[in-house]
């Protein structure tokens, strides 16, 4: 509300007192503002339903009319609204022709207006009455002609109320005899698998799930429990799962009355379960080998594994399948024998319900039996290398049966006593790579053995050097001091020094003017190079000096030359 003065005057709130109070005594701030000469604007903010005084003092006295007292009346708050009944529950339903009666409740909600509106299943309005209630509620009767869904909005001060809009079904009366149920699931299934069927009326009319009743037990009495899915208009998929190897019973009712067939009996089995299978046998270590002609056996056990079928199948080294015997062991277990003849590596294959079991496929090696003198070593890496990078050679075998490197030992360590591990790498069939790094430069001894001997030439002694390192090259020479005046035609000389520089080969080219190569030349002596550069034209020479691939320090090296005077 507004203050203001009836004649100019009022140019301060310092004596207009404002105070705000409710019927029950509590007081109210009131925030006065100065909107212009003489005019306040004054608010304050009720919080509750009942009427406020409104004291304005002047100089200690009110001014006319002084004190108001203001009607403060609830807030209307949808939010505040309820409705109750039973059709409000999920999946409600009605037989076509019943009215839908709710009670909706506002008295909380402040002062406003009811409204309700309701659409029938084609999407046209239906009739919706509204009357007084008891308590100050609301009655609402919505009539029902269509079979199908409805949809009720409820709105205070045209606002939903919560909940709204309510959704109903309206059905046609059916018997239970009008329903049939059908799928495996009635019939049979496995342990820990869902069990499926579908329940359906034979003539339309089943819109909703309300009064069908679906109920799924074991022979021994645990209660399993039933997923009903509404797949379309009257046709529900149930899916349950069952955790015992026994016979189910399934009961199907519809407003208390068993449809055709219900019970239903259904035989569960265990589950068939690969993971539960387990295999013995000393040849199903990593690495396993036997000597050629020596079977392979192992013991499959099945007895956690449920019902199904076991199925073995064998490869040789040449990839052409191989006799494998399968015969009942004791306690259920089955054995499983596979003939050998070729030297190689052998894949079995063990399937439960044509799933492997764990560990499956199976490998091991059949070999012949070789000495330490059948075996050969080859490569650089047993004779020289460089620190930091990888050395490399080659184990095999002289003839067929080197299939494992079980009984092959490596050892590599440096001349200070340093070992250094070697990697092994079967390659093919005999046939091993090995890798090991120095990280020093003396030489190296690589200790090679089979069943514990020597192979021939073992131990091999590597020369190691250090690895070329184009940083530690160093370039010297007249033409590289400042100062320095070259004329063509005269030599152009830089050493190199490549001492500390590890294992390698300086390689050097020129260009001069006009970007053309021009001659290089090298000599070496005592961990030194000499680069000479053949110079002709006066112009601009640039020097590339690479050690090995890379630059040395100051490379490239540019330098001008003068023409050489002459007298005239």
């Amino acid at each position: 509300f507004n203050v203001e003065a009836i004649k100019p005057g009022l140019h301060s709130s310092q004596q207009l007192v404002i105070k705000v109070r409710s019927e029950s005594g509590s007081l109210v701030d009131a925030n006065v503002t100065d909107a212009s000469q003489g005019l306040y604007q004054v608010e304050y903010t009720p919080s509750t339903a009942e009427d406020h005084h409104v004291d304005i003092t002047y100089q200690d006295l009110n001014i006319p009319g002084s004190p108001f007292r203001a009607s403060i009346t609830e807030r209307p708050d949808e939010t505040k609204c309820t409705a109750q009944g039973d059709v409000l529950s999920p999946d409600a339903e009605l037989l076509s022709g019943e009215p839908l009666d709710m009670i909706v409740s506002t008295k909380d909600a402040g002062s406003g207006q009811l409204n309700v509106a309701a659409t029938g299943p084609s999407g046209s309005e239906v009739a919706a009455f509204l009357t007084d209630g008891e308590d100050g509620n609301k009655n609402v009767r919505v009539e029902t002609k269509e079979v199908g869904r409805y949809k009720v909005d409820v709105l205070w001060n045209k606002k939903h109320i919560p909940k709204s809009p309510f959704y109903f079904d309206v059905v046609k009366k059916l018997t239970a005899d009008q329903i049939k149920a059908t799928g495996e699931g009635l019939v049979n299934g496995q342990t820990d698998t869902p069990a499926k069927f579908n329940v359906e009326a034979i003539k339309p009319g089943l819109h909703s799930s309300q009064q069908l009743v679906i109920k799924v037990r074991s022979e021994s009495g645990g209660v399993v429990d039933a997923n009903v899915t509404n797949a379309s208009q009257g046709l529900y998929q149930v899916e349950y799962t069952p955790s015992t190897a026994e016979d189910h019973h399934v009961d199907i009712t519809y407003q208390d009355l068993n449809i055709p067939g219900s019970p239903f009996r259904a035989s569960i089995t265990e589950r068939p379960d690969e993971t539960k299978c387990t295999a013995q046998g000393d040849v199903l270590s990593p690495d396993a080998e036997l000597l050629s002609g020596e079977p392979l056996d192992m013991i499959v056990s099945t007895k956690d594994a449920g019902s199904g079928q076991l199925n073995v199948a064998a490869t040789g080294p040449s990839g052409s399948e191989v006799a494998a015997f399968l015969t009942d062991g004791e306690d259920g277990n089955k054995n499983v024998r596979v003939e050998t003849k070729e030297v190689g590596r052998y894949k079995v294959d063990v399937l439960w319900n044509k799933k492997h079991i764990p560990k499956s496929p199976f490998y091991f090696d059949v070999v012949k039996k070789l000495t330490a003198d059948q075996i050969k070593a080859t490569g650089e890496g047993l004779v020289n290398g460089q620190t930091d990078t990888p050395a490399k050679f080659n184990v095999e075998a002289i003839k067929p049966g080197l299939h494992s490197s079980q009984q092959l030992v490596i050892k590599v360590r440096s001349e200070s006593g340093g070992v250094v591990d070697a990697n092994v790498t079967n390659a093919s069939q005999g046939l091993y790579q090995v890798e090991y790094t120095p990280s020093t430069a003396e030489d190296h001894h690589v200790d090679i053995t089979y069943q514990d001997l020597n192979i021939p030439g073992s131990p091999f002694r590597a020369t190691i050097q250090q690895q070329p390192i184009a940083e530690k090259c160093s370039a010297r020479g007249d033409c590289l001091l400042p100062g320095c005046v070259l004329i063509a035609g005269d030599p152009l000389d830089v050493t190199v020094v490549t001492q500390d520089a590890g294992r390698g080969k300086l390689r050097a080219t020129a260009t001069g003017p006009n970007n053309e190569l021009v001659g290089a030349f090298l000599a070496e002596m005592h961990g030194e190079v000499v680069v000479r550069v053949d110079t002709k034209d006066p112009g601009l020479y640039e020097v590339n000096l690479l050690w090995n691939t890379e630059h040395i320090p100051g490379s490239p090296f540019s330098f001008t030359l003068i023409p050489r005077l002459t007298r005239s």
